[in-house]
Parts: structure tokens; sequence; C-alpha cells
């Protein structure tokens, strides 16, 4: 278990600094388009002409890529939460007297097969 939250944890920490760079780079690269561009929005600009590149649909892409980044990070808030949570019961709950069943346990070898 501790294994899993250093895991979630980093991964947590990698989807928080690339959610912040889609954000920060959508709203420079609108900044940017406003400043040269005779356009009152970004979502405008993407309907504008863009020769010779296709900047067809960029203002939509980027918007659902920021979505979806800022919505992972939150769900991986809720699995490192859970994760803790879970820590925390097994830790108060005494099953660290956990054992797995060995071959000599009864449950395990009951020498009966095939029945």
């Amino acid at each position: 278990l501790p294994i899993s939250l250093a895991v979630s944890a980093l991964i947590l920490f990698f989807l928080l600094v690339s959610a912040c760079i889609l954000s920060i780079g959508m709203n420079s690269l609108c900044e940017s388009i406003l400043k040269t561009k005779k356009v009152e929005s970004c979502i405008q600009a993407q309907t504008e002409s863009w020769k010779p590149f296709d900047g067809s649909q960029f203002h939509t892409n980027l918007h659902n890529a920021q979505a979806s980044a800022w919505a992972n990070f939150v769900f991986w808030i809720i699995i490192l939460v859970l994760l803790c949570i879970q820590r925390r019961k097994e830790s108060t709950s005494g099953s660290s007297n956990f054992r797995p069943l060995a071959a000599s346990d009864p449950e395990w070898a009951t020498g009966e097969i095939g029945r």
C-alpha cells in the first residue's frame, strides 16, 4: 500500500504539472491571437483563415484537452484520498496480523481432490 500511495502521489503531481502547462499555454496562445488578429475571442479566431496552416477547431481541441487534464487531476485526488482512508483503516484494524494460508493449514490442504 505505501508503494501505491507513492505512485498515486507521483501521478497526481505530473497531472497537476501537465494541467497547468495546458492552461497557461492556452491562455498565452489566446492572448497573443487577440493581440495580432482582429478578433474578439479565441473561439471566433478558430473560424478565421490560417493560411498555410489549418487552425480550425484549435480552441475547441485545446479546451477539451485542458478540461480532461483537470478532470483527471480531480479523479486522482479522489483515488489518493481513498488510498489514505484504506491505509488508515488497515493500520487501526490490526490487519497487520494477516497471514496468507500455508500448505499445512486445514483450510488449504483438505486432501480431497476431484470431488
